[in-house]
């Protein structure tokens, strides 16, 4: 197939520029955002990207431990160096969309030990609570 001539060339990126252009974007974010927020983020960032583009790069961060996905809310955070390198569980405040990161690994050994009893092997496993942080808990109700 020939390129059309009049249309110009698209830029070719190098490897994991686009890995690292999410990354930043997640770096820069206070709340989880989608893939189509990263996506939209990035456009006027004046950086042209697919949605593939991103889910290929979130999937890259997240098996590096670099991201986390949200399932409860479909949107992905920067994983929070703090806590080991694992399951983690997640709480969401459902007043200001904060999220945050506890690392789980007693909890996750108990649950696999007890599924195990039944004869059930997990193969993946998301702890989220929704509920509100102690900023929102703290402040007075809303007229």
């Amino acid at each position: 197939m020939m390129r059309n001539p009049a249309k110009p060339a698209r830029p070719t990126r190098r490897p994991g520029e686009v890995r690292n252009l999410v990354s930043a974007l997640l770096e820069q974010a206070r709340l989880p955002l989608s893939a189509y927020d990263l996506r939209n983020m990035a456009v006027e960032a004046h950086q042209n990207l697919h949605t593939t583009q991103v889910y290929r790069a979130l999937g890259e961060l997240i098996a590096e431990g670099k991201a986390l996905r949200i399932e409860t809310l479909n949107a992905f955070c920067k994983a929070d160096c703090k806590s080991e390198a694992g399951p983690r569980a997640v709480s969401i405040c459902t007043t200001c969309g904060e999220v945050q990161q506890v690392e789980m690994r007693l909890l996750d050994t108990a649950l696999k030990q007890l599924f195990g009893q039944q004869g059930f092997a997990l193969d993946h496993m998301v702890v989220e609570g929704s509920g509100h942080c102690a900023r929102c808990r703290s402040l007075p109700p809303s007229a």
